[in-house]
């Protein structure tokens, strides 16, 4: 068995019969293209998640930070340029082409938008309305809880409390 390496494309070519232009140059550029893409999906994808992952409401519910904004901004557009034209000399990847990235990048935003509106609805399906839920309110409720009862755990209070009401 032989194991397919960029030295041995041109012999199996001839093996096989086929020109060298089938096989060797198109599956080495179709790879590391597709490298590439993997490269942009996994590094934009992993910005955009951020913003989801923030708040149980709507990503825009709250506005970023200035240097969380600013370093994703500057992120997603390093590496869309770097699909497009993938400049760094390493051999392993090589330039997507703008289509193909902003297809990927058009596809994760997409994407993004429907994980976005899945997760308000599983919240508000399971404990609480998350548009009307408010998280200084959640805070200050459980700082309260821990100045009075010592614990935010509602079960410890409750026992508290029991034991409070008991008259010896």
């Amino acid at each position: 068995i032989t194991t397919l390496s960029s030295n041995n494309y041109e012999t199996l070519c001839n093996d096989i019969g086929l020109p060298n232009s089938i096989i060797g140059v198109h599956c080495r550029s179709n790879t590391r293209i597709m490298k590439t893409c993997i490269f942009v999906a996994l590094s934009c994808g992993g910005q955009f998640s951020v913003y989801a992952a923030r708040t149980h409401k709507f990503f825009f519910s709250r506005r970023p930070g200035f240097a969380l904004l600013t370093m994703s901004c500057i992120a997603i557009l390093i590496n869309t340029l770097l699909g497009v034209f993938w400049f760094i000399p390493d051999g392993s990847l090589g330039p997507a082409g703008g289509k193909r990235t902003f297809i990927i990048v058009g596809w994760l935003l997409a994407t993004f938008l429907f994980k976005d509106v899945c997760k308000v609805i599983v919240y508000s399906l399971i404990k609480y309305s998350p548009l009307e839920w408010s998280e200084a309110k959640a805070r200050r409720d459980m700082v309260r809880k821990i100045n009075l009862y010592g614990t935010a755990d509602d079960a410890k209070i409750e026992k508290l409390k029991s034991t409070r009401n008991v008259h010896h």
